[in-house]
């Protein structure tokens, strides 16, 4: 176990229509940082994790997304084969398949 803390941000997600907020967990552990992105939209996941990009701190080396799997694989697929940042060096298949390894420049 790593000798640094992880610390845990919960974002306040505009509710969609019919249901409550979200909230989308920030986890940063080091140099690293989990998004979770369940429940999002492909669409609504891309925003999220761009606009993410563009504040994250150059001290952020790796996100590391997490979308699941069980429950199709739209989100996966929009990480792994469509999102674009200039941040973005390499996307990498995490050992979990509900997770996508995203390395910055």
């Amino acid at each position: 176990m790593s000798n640094q803390l992880a610390a845990t941000f919960f974002v306040l997600r505009k509710p969609r229509q019919g249901k409550g907020a979200v909230f989308m967990t920030v986890t940063q552990e080091g140099s690293v940082v989990w998004l979770d992105i369940h429940g999002e939209t492909a669409e609504s996941a891309r925003r999220q994790i761009t606009h993410w990009l563009s504040k994250a701190p150059k001290s952020v080396r790796e996100v590391r997304v997490v979308h699941g799997y069980h429950g199709g694989t739209v989100l996966q697929d929009m990480v792994r084969r469509e999102l674009k940042h200039p941040r973005i060096a390499t996307k990498m298949i995490a050992l979990n398949p509900g997770e996508t390894r995203v390395i910055l420049k």
